[in-house]
């Protein structure tokens, strides 16, 4: 008996030796559950770039690979008209199924400065519907960008054209999606700033005049990068947006073209003819591959 108790256990011994040895399974960091959390809340929006167009009254989208725009929807809310001579909304982020952005009133020549206002939205994408969110802003900004932990940065902008005047600054701030209140990052040094957007890295560009330039989301402080070349002569690039692999797509309001363009080298290639009129600021969905929310 006691041989046949000893015989079965060398054979259980030998059975185990003979498993393949399997490792614990990893715990997931921090970054990498923020990233599975944004990726997953916009996986069901289909990769392309999204934009504003019509004169700002109208959402959009763009294929990358082939540059095709379709329109998508008029933007529509019953308390404002949404218009370029009234509130346009000139750029937008997308962030868990919306494209969030700020809208601005024109004001009249004779305006003073503290009768600047701008409002948070949010932008159904299959309807257009624009929900109006948070308290009034004093101040006009206009390129936005949303990071993968959910915080919205905008840029001040200063304009006046014969469709009114916009009343703002040179600042970066940090926008509360929901209340509309703001915090200070610091001065770019950069007047007029189009639109941002973040690479996969976490890095925040922005362009104006034709000019890409980083941005610190610590201190505000700008770093020009280069200069953009390649587009239609007296075009200026004024939507840009980064993917997954870190490509860098832009439009501008001067023409139907849309550009890739090289971030290092400034280089833009056409990649085809949209047929929007006047797009203005984009964004694409991306899973970003550098993300710390804990970390700020």
């Amino acid at each position: 008996m006691k041989s046949l108790l000893a015989l079965l256990v060398l054979l259980a011994l030998v059975f185990s030796a003979c498993q393949p040895i399997v490792a614990p399974e990893a715990m997931a960091q921090p970054e990498e559950v923020a990233a599975a959390a944004s990726t997953a809340a916009d996986s069901t929006i289909a990769v392309n770039f999204y934009t504003s167009h019509e004169g700002h009254e109208h959402f959009g989208k763009i294929d990358l690979e082939s540059g095709v725009g379709t329109d998508i929807a008029k933007y529509e809310n019953p308390e404002i008209n949404i218009l370029r001579t009234e509130w346009p909304l000139g750029n937008g982020a997308i962030y868990e199924g919306a494209v969030y952005g700020i809208i601005a009133k024109r004001l009249p020549a004779d305006a003073t400065r503290d009768e600047a206002e701008s409002r948070v939205a949010r932008v159904d994408m299959q309807t257009g519907a624009v929900e109006l969110l948070g308290e009034p802003i004093n101040l006009n900004m206009l390129a936005v960008e949303i990071d993968p932990c959910g915080t919205m940065f905008a840029a001040g902008f200063e304009f006046s054209n014969e469709f009114g005047v916009m009343y703002g600054d040179t600042n970066l701030y940090k926008v509360d999606r929901e209340t509309g209140s703001l915090t200070l990052v610091g001065d770019t040094g950069v007047e007029q700033l189009m639109d941002m957007a973040f690479d996969p890295q976490g890095i925040l560009w922005a362009t104006t005049r034709n000019i890409l330039y980083t941005l610190d989301v610590k201190t505000g402080a700008s770093t020009e990068m280069t200069t953009i070349t390649g587009v239609e002569a007296d075009n200026v690039i004024m939507g840009i947006g980064f993917t997954t692999e870190g490509e860098l797509y832009a439009t501008t309001p001067d023409s139907d073209g849309f550009y890739k363009i090289d971030p290092a080298s400034g280089e833009a290639t056409e990649i085809g003819h949209h047929g929007l009129f006047f797009p203005h600021g984009g964004d694409i969905p991306m899973a970003p591959q550098v993300v710390n929310c804990e970390g700020g």
